[in-house]
């Protein structure tokens, strides 16, 4: 998967898609640690990717957090111009790495401190910036008639996979999958909470989330590396809903949930 991962960082290359328009990948260097590739912007130091968005859905069942406009749009909290492609080479050159998520439903996904992401939304309301972690945009329910026993997911609960090939190419340029709310393969990151296998629990967090195709960004944040190799994500305070003290996650082997 790797050397074809990094076939992505030629300047110039073009990668067809069935269901998201043909792209540029040149990476074009703003500053020493900012890059643009098309609307994506990689912040090296901060290790952050941030991709411009429109709120989609606010109101009924989810199975997506992020697709391409042209993929599953009907499904989807959010939706970019910005091509899965183009998302992933930021992953790329950030050194992650393709992950297997398993395809067989209540199998044990992997939680690996190396791929293990955080997602925030943010957006202005009357020139004040609002910004939420994307797992505060999304209630869930027993069914898409609960309204009593609703909660929030998890701050914590992404992963990038990096999606996959198969015979129609790169699954997640194809369908335009970014990030998932139920286990997905061919997404670029997927939810990896308990609620991975159920799609009938999401739902659009209407009272939060501002109106339909209100301009949003979504920023990646990836773990940072000390110099002891510990690899560390922002934890959340739950009054405060910003960054605060980091959690350690260790390099080595995966546990499984």
């Amino acid at each position: 998967m790797l050397p074809l991962c990094l076939a992505y960082a030629e300047d110039q290359a073009v990668i067809p898609s069935a269901a998201v328009p043909e792209v540029s990948l040149k990476v074009e260097a703003i500053s020493s640690n900012i890059l643009h590739i098309g609307a994506v912007v990689l912040d090296k130091k901060e290790r952050t990717i941030t991709v411009p968005a429109r709120v989609r859905l606010r109101d009924q069942l989810v199975e997506y957090a992020l697709v391409h406009e042209s993929g599953k749009a009907y499904e989807s909290l959010l939706t970019t111009v910005s091509a899965p492609v183009q998302i992933n080479l930021a992953f790329v050159l950030l050194g992650f790495v393709h992950q297997d998520i398993p395809l067989q439903p209540a199998q044990p996904v992997p939680i690996s401190s190396t791929n293990a992401v955080r997602i925030d939304v943010s957006w202005e309301t009357n020139g004040v910036k609002i910004t939420k972690p994307l797992g505060d945009l999304i209630t869930l329910a027993q069914d898409a008639t609960d309204t009593e026993s609703r909660s929030t997911m998890s701050a914590h609960s992404w992963q990038y996979n990096g999606s996959i090939f198969d015979s129609g190419g790169f699954a997640a340029q194809r369908d335009g999958s970014v990030v998932s709310l139920i286990r997905d393969a061919t997404a670029l990151v997927n939810n990896i909470g308990s609620d991975l296998d159920n799609d009938q629990v999401h739902l659009a967090k209407t009272k939060v989330l501002p109106p339909k195709n209100w301009p949003v960004f979504v920023t990646f944040q990836l773990p940072s590396i000390n110099p002891n190799g510990i690899r560390s994500t922002p934890q959340v305070d739950p009054a405060r809903g910003d960054k605060t003290n980091s959690i350690p996650l260790l390099q080595g082997e995966p546990k499984s949930l």
